[in-house]
């Protein structure tokens, strides 16, 4: 399974081909989802979360791109 195509990308704003427009995503084999910085913690500082990064993994990503 792959994951989704990125239609257009600018600051703030992420268009997923069949799943729509957000502001920040997570995209994985077969999805793309909202990514609500709440769940695990995220912010600027102190940045992306273990919690983030195992949650693509278990979706079944094998390559990962943290931006």
């Amino acid at each position: 399974m792959k994951s989704p195509r990125v239609a257009s990308l600018e600051w703030g704003s992420i268009e997923v081909e069949g799943f729509g427009k957000f502001r920040d995503a997570k995209l994985f084999p077969g999805g793309a989802k909202e990514w609500d910085w709440r769940e695990t913690g995220t912010h600027h500082s102190p940045g992306i979360q273990p919690d983030d990064v195992t949650e693509l993994i278990a979706s079944g990503a094998e390559t990962i791109l943290l931006s």
